[in-house]
């Protein structure tokens, strides 16, 4: 079997910010050896992103999927098996896929599991990615840069809707994230200041207490996108705007200008916009960063990250951004 025919399998079974971030070691494995010799083992969510051929992996049933999964695996026949994932799940899996060469990082939780292992974290401050792609060393890979996969027909599809806002600059809105701590809390506040001259295109997953926005220059899309439209969205938009989420990586994924809010977790971690221009807002307050990812609720009740930021200077430092 020459290099060139050598099958991969790369094991990302996180959520989507982690997954986008992975993207550069796909790609750099799809134009070195070809995508339909790589193998992406992943949430169902991934194969509305990448073009490669995706063995899903349902976190919701994890016990059930790890079985269900094993014997797809081994019919692939794959040469190699690349762990950017930390967690024992994609050790074992690694392991178990027949795979000869197994490539993953020391710090992962059973690294022993490996026959390549890479050293992910140094003392600099890095972003999440460029760690991430330091896995591909053992196989003298240089990373590139990272690929979503844009669906043309939702391009024309919202392409047609957003018509009627042809002359106005559009900024993808989305202000949650699955972690409660990490959403804005006066995110409806934010629309009050909305420019004449720009469109807030609000997205993201949220329970309608039946409000209204009641702003010519606001379109309310909150549950009714699935990925494919939120990257055709992106792709036709000016800016996002938002929080530390996994839809903020996909628009600097697309080279997107990103303003970012920072509450519970700080850029420092590595999860900041880096494939794209951006600015980050956040207060320095002496609890900060409470957690890795975010928590369902402040442990010290107070929320102060988010509630020192005031939603007349949000938009007035997203506007400097905007304009520079």
């Amino acid at each position: 079997m020459s290099g060139v025919d050598k099958r991969f399998l790369i094991i990302q079974t996180a959520f989507i910010g982690d997954f986008v971030l992975t993207t550069p070691v796909i790609n750099s494995l799809n134009i070195s050896y070809g995508k339909d010799n790589v193998y992406v083992l992943a949430r169902p969510f991934a194969k509305e992103l990448i073009e490669n051929r995706t063995i899903e992996f349902n976190k919701d049933k994890k016990y059930l999927a790890f079985f269900k999964v094993l014997s797809e695996l081994k019919k692939l026949k794959v040469d190699f098996a690349i762990s950017p994932h930390l967690s024992a799940t994609s050790a074992l899996l690694s392991f178990l896929s027949g795979a000869k060469d197994r490539i993953g990082f020391e710090e992962s939780v059973l690294p022993f599991l490996f026959t390549k292992r890479v050293k992910k974290f140094t003392t600099a401050v890095e972003s999440e990615s460029q760690r991430i792609s330091r896995i591909l060393e053992p196989l003298g890979v240089v990373p590139k840069s990272p690929y979503i996969f844009i669906d043309m027909h939702y391009v024309e599809k919202w392409q047609k809707f957003f018509k009627p806002f042809v002359k106005l600059k559009k900024v993808v809105y989305a202000p949650f994230s699955n972690w409660n701590t990490k959403s804005y809390p006066f995110w409806r506040s934010i629309l009050k200041y909305v420019p004449q001259d720009m469109l807030f295109i609000l997205i993201g997953k949220f329970e309608n207490q039946g409000y209204t926005l009641g702003n010519y220059n606001v379109v309310d899309l909150t549950n009714k996108t699935n990925l494919k439209d939120v990257v055709a969205i992106l792709y036709l938009s000016d800016f996002f705007f938002g929080v530390d989420n996994g839809i903020s990586h996909i628009a600097s994924a697309l080279s997107k200008r990103c303003f970012v809010i920072f509450g519970p977790t700080i850029p420092e971690f590595g999860f900041f916009p880096n494939f794209s221009d951006y600015k980050i807002i956040q207060r320095s307050i002496p609890c900060r960063p409470c957690s890795l990812h975010g928590t369902k609720r402040c442990p010290r009740e107070h929320f102060a990250c988010m509630r020192t930021l005031d939603p007349k200077y949000v938009v007035e430092e997203f506007m400097k951004f905007a304009l520079m």
